[in-house]
């Protein structure tokens, strides 16, 4: 029930109470102006009708006080963050389903006007669940492809991870030279000898 509605519902019983209380006046005899009927009787009446006044008054104060609570707290309320199509299939393979996550993924490039930064993640994190399913020739091509839509840090140090473990050391070093191209922030100086590192380890000069 509504607080409009709940107010109402008290005025309306305030009236009835109002109505009873002059029926009870009317019964008593009691008249308006010089009425010679006793004073005492309709002062009570009086003063019960005022008493009805002021607590419906002060009850709708307070209907609209709760009222503007209610819809102020509705109105602050965050709709809920739409996850991508990307981020719907990582939550699948997350829950153990990499197949079906695969699936989605597949369904989602086969769309038409997709965005470069969807085909992106859609092949980045096809990538990702090929890479974790040791599937690291597949995860070469999703990589590819993901780099074709969009260049970045993320794209060239995967697939210098996954040219290492495939053996193509040469590859993965030019690839871990390409992410450090890209990197920057206030720790890029960390971020940068990771990457050196690997190429070092990788038998590369950064």
């Amino acid at each position: 029930m509504t607080y409009r509605k709940r107010f109402v519902i008290l005025v309306v019983t305030m009236g009835k109470q109002t109505k009873k209380a002059v029926g009870i006046a009317s019964d008593s005899g009691i008249v308006v102006g010089d009425g010679k009927r006793p004073r005492g009787a309709w002062l009570r009446v009086t003063g019960l009708v005022l008493l009805v006044i002021v607590v419906a008054g002060g009850a709708g104060v307070g209907v609209r006080y709760l009222q503007t609570k209610h819809d102020q707290n509705h109105a602050g309320t965050p709709a809920a963050t739409k996850l991508t199509p990307a981020q719907q299939a990582q939550n699948t393979a997350l829950a153990g389903d990499t197949d079906k996550a695969q699936q989605q993924i597949a369904d989602e490039l086969k769309k038409p006007n997709l965005s470069a930064e969807a085909r992106y993640e859609l092949y980045m994190q096809q990538g990702t669940n090929y890479q974790n399913a040791n599937n690291n020739q597949a995860a070469l091509a999703s990589f590819k492809n993901a780099l074709a839509a969009q260049k970045t840090r993320a794209v060239y140090e995967a697939l210098g991870t996954v040219e290492a473990v495939l053996g193509d050391k040469t590859a993965a070093i030019n690839y871990y030279k390409e992410a450090i191209k890209l990197i920057d922030g206030p720790v890029a100086s960390d971020d940068k000898a990771i990457d050196k590192q690997r190429i070092k380890d990788l038998g590369g000069q950064p």
